[in-house]
């Protein structure tokens, strides 16, 4: 911010640190914001170095399919939700006995909960959502499983998370959220709250209790608001692995950063255009060719399950052929 008539500089949030600092990560912001993008681009940049197991709750995958254009396979009626958030309770405590026993705990998982406004009372068991949002939220990074979840409303009361539990996820608030959180913390008059006002996708960080300006990591580029028909940029592919007890997979290629998380490392140290807020760099539309050892070797599918665990064989859901892994 900028005080005594001195211009001190503002600092843009480094999205290198959402590898580390945050055990969840909530999303906020009205329809339009790109919430989902900013979920989907998370999920690529956090699983470039090690491939994780993925669960994707949206209530609303039939409407949109964000989640099934990047290979993954959300669950959209509210039981399966349930099934799928009583599951990451259970396998949150069985890796805590699993780091007790010094076994390996269990491959990266990541559970992905969009909508989130309507679980609660659309659940069997009330206290099931907050309980999952506060247990991995506190310390399931620290077992390898990461809670996002994505809502409309920044109101954290309403969410139930209470002061103490507010600092163990990385907060990114977009559009009207980014807006109006500012104005909160900075004051209408301030530099930051003024800069955020410009910006067609706004984002704003609060990570540690501590707040930043950001870059929208999938539509900061764009210079004018579209609620549809602006795509996401900068997206990366996921890797995913389809057991939680499969050790990481070894043939994902480390050889060279690719090209496209070469500018990735360039945007998040670049200082911010105080004129137009725009980006210098542009990217390159490649992405890095991974393997995925789960994916059909017929038809490509990520769709598959076991066949025969105990024989290392699984099953394409798509084409029904069988293969060893």
């Amino acid at each position: 911010s900028q005080a005594d008539g001195d211009d001190d500089e503002i600092a843009i949030y480094d999205w290198q640190r959402l590898r580390s600092e945050a055990t969840g990560i909530a999303i906020f912001g009205n329809p339009g914001s790109a919430k989902t993008s900013t979920a989907l681009w998370a999920l690529g940049w956090l699983t470039q170095s090690e491939p994780a197991n993925i669960d994707i709750c949206h209530p609303h995958a039939g409407v949109d399919r964000s989640f099934e254009y990047r290979g993954l396979k959300p669950v959209s009626k509210y039981s399966e939700i349930e099934k799928i958030f009583a599951d990451a309770l259970n396998e949150f405590k069985a890796r805590v006995r699993r780091a007790e026993e010094r076994e390996y705990i269990g491959a990266p998982y990541f559970l992905v909960a969009d909508e989130t406004d309507s679980y609660e009372r659309n659940f069997k068991n009330k206290d099931l959502f907050h309980e999952v949002q506060t247990v991995l939220g506190k310390e399931g990074r620290k077992y390898g499983m990461t809670l996002v979840f994505i809502s409309h409303t920044s109101n954290v009361t309403n969410k139930k998370i209470d002061a103490q539990e507010r600092d163990c996820f990385t907060s990114i608030n977009l559009g009207t959220s980014a807006v109006a959180r500012a104005k909160t913390i900075w004051g209408k008059k301030s530099a930051e709250y003024k800069i955020l006002n410009e910006q067609a996708y706004p984002c704003f960080i609060i990570s540690g209790g501590i707040p930043s300006l950001a870059i929208h990591p999938t539509h900061g580029e764009y210079s004018e608001y579209k609620k549809e028909g602006l795509a996401p940029k900068h997206l990366l592919p996921i890797q995913q692995i389809h057991d939680f007890g499969q050790p990481p997979a070894t043939n994902i290629a480390t050889e060279q950063p690719s090209v496209a998380t070469d500018w990735l490392k360039r945007i998040w140290s670049l200082e911010f255009d105080m004129d137009s807020h725009q980006l210098s760099h542009q990217p390159p539309d490649s992405q890095p060719a991974t393997e995925d050892p789960y994916s059909c070797p017929e038809c490509g599918s990520h769709r598959t399950k076991w066949h025969d665990k105990k024989n290392g064989r699984r099953k394409c859901n798509k084409c029904h052929s069988t293969w060893r892994v």
